[in-house]
């Protein structure tokens, strides 16, 4: 098994699937910064979104051929998910999940846009 102990990033942007919503939502709250996100991490590197984010975008609407031509517009790459990554997923889900508990001290609302809880 390929370990990931050492990724430097430098394969590109593995882009979440909420960050590609509000990309098409052009009522989110998110959007501006989302495709600004996209749009910056695009000219630097490749993008990229596995299995589970794209099964996950066609979730909603289930338009194969609307989602290729979106991801088509950004060059992105539909790539394989390997296992190794599943370590560093529960890694990432653990700390967002202690971060949502606590404010943050690194970000502030000027870096970046703070998710607000429903109500």
């Amino acid at each position: 098994m390929t370990s990931l102990a050492h990724y430097d990033g430098g394969s590109g942007t593995l882009v979440d699937t909420n960050v590609w919503i509000d990309c098409m939502d052009s009522a989110s709250p998110w959007h501006t910064w989302s495709v600004d996100q996209v749009q910056a991490c695009g000219e630097t590197g490749v993008l990229h979104v596995n299995v589970v984010v794209y099964t996950e975008l066609l979730v909603p609407a289930p338009d194969v051929s609307l989602l290729d031509a979106m991801l088509d517009i950004y060059a992105v790459q539909r790539s394989d998910l390997p296992w190794s990554c599943a370590a560093l997923a529960v890694r990432s889900r653990s700390i967002a999940n202690v971060a949502a508990l606590k404010p943050n001290p690194w970000l502030t609302s000027s870096s970046v846009p703070m998710r607000q809880s429903p109500t």
